[in-house]
């Protein structure tokens, strides 16, 4: 069955509503609801349409103080959200400060450490030409003493090569 369409059924888009201040009488009193019956007298006789009123109007009131209840934890969530964020960024900036810093002192460390090994190793190399050149000097003077003790056989070898 189709729906009847009539001037006297308001779009609820389009119609006009009437001011508060204008439909209570009074200009110091304001309505609690502007649009519906001040007293049960202007109520329908058919008892199952009111009840079904009733019904649509606590069903509504429900979901409305839902969303309202769920408004409120969606924000307390929100807000909740932002402060751990913001205490995850300090921490993260706090974490990677530390790490930098460690950084920084086993970088100083390791440099201090291949310094000494440096200044070692040189020691050691410089220690070691030195004891290469002692031995040098050495096997030449006992090759000069052994050439002027023995010249005989030194001739015969170098004749001999």
């Amino acid at each position: 069955m189709a729906r009847a369409r009539s001037a006297d059924v308001p779009s609820f888009d389009s119609y006009p509503a009437a001011d508060p201040m204008e439909t209570s009488g009074s200009l110091h009193v304001k309505p609690d609801w502007p649009y519906g019956p001040r007293s049960d007298e202007h109520r329908s006789g058919n008892e199952r349409l009111n009840q079904t009123a009733e019904q649509i109007g606590e069903t509504l009131g429900r979901v409305v103080a839902m969303s309202r209840v769920a408004r409120r934890r969606l924000d307390h969530v929100r807000a909740e959200a932002a402060e751990t964020g913001t205490g995850l960024k300090q921490q993260l900036e706090a974490v990677s400060e530390a790490a930098r810093e460690r950084l920084d002192d086993l970088r100083s460390d390791a440099a201090g450490q291949i310094n000494e090994l440096l200044d070692k190793t040189q020691r050691g190399i410089a220690c070691g030409r030195e004891r290469a050149r002692l031995r040098v000097l050495e096997a030449r003077e006992q090759t000069q003493r052994y050439a002027r003790e023995n010249p005989l056989q030194v001739i015969a070898g170098a004749l001999v090569a």
